[in-house]
Parts: structure tokens; C-alpha cells; sequence
């Protein structure tokens, strides 16, 4: 038979865990445009979703503690946007596979 491809990776945490942090992804504080550099987890996740055309992602956006409490939730969810517009320009995949959110 055919052999079976055991995930690894990012593709394990999301199959294990339904969730993985793209830890490689950086902002300069205050911003939601993403800082120049390999982006190789967004890449990592869009080959997962090429090869899994029925999976849906949602991007949660983080800041850290300092400032004021909406003013961070509104740039967690610009940081989100950075992060689905990369996925759906840079890497053409189609914008119904993703949501985009602040954390909850």
C-alpha cells in the first residue's frame, strides 16, 4: 500500500492540537505590518492548507500587555489581517478558507 505521511511540525500541532503558534512572526511595537524577513511559518501553513484543501484557519493576532485594552485588541486584529493577507496575496490562497480575529 501506499505509505502514510505522518505529520510533523506545524502540521502536527494543528492536527493534534487544533491550534499552533507562528512564533516566527514579528512586529515593531505599535505596528500590524509584519517585520521584512522569511515568513517560512506562514509558508509552512499555507503548504499544510494546499495539501488539505477542505481545512479552514482562523488567525488570531497578539500584542503584548502595555497600552490600552482596545487599542491592543484593534491592533491583534490588524496583526491578523497582516497575517491573512500574506497567506491570501502572497501565497494565493483563497480568503473564505480564513477568518481573522483579535483573541477572545
Amino acid at each position: 500500500g501506499e505509505p502514510v505521511a505522518v505529520p510533523t511540525g506545524l502540521a502536527a500541532q494543528l492536527e493534534t492540537g487544533g491550534h499552533v503558534i507562528l512564533d516566527d512572526l514579528t512586529f515593531a511595537s505599535g505596528s500590524a505590518e509584519l517585520d521584512p524577513g522569511p515568513e517560512a511559518s506562514l509558508q509552512s501553513l499555507a503548504d499544510y492548507l494546499e495539501r488539505h484543501p477542505d481545512a479552514a484557519i482562523t488567525i488570531v493576532g497578539h500584542t503584548d500587555a502595555s497600552g490600552n485594552l482596545a487599542a491592543n485588541i484593534a491592533l491583534s486584529q490588524r496583526r491578523a489581517q497582516s497575517a491573512f493577507n500574506y497567506l491570501t496575496v502572497e501565497e494565493s490562497l483563497p480568503p473564505a478558507r480564513f477568518a481573522a480575529s483579535a483573541p477572545r
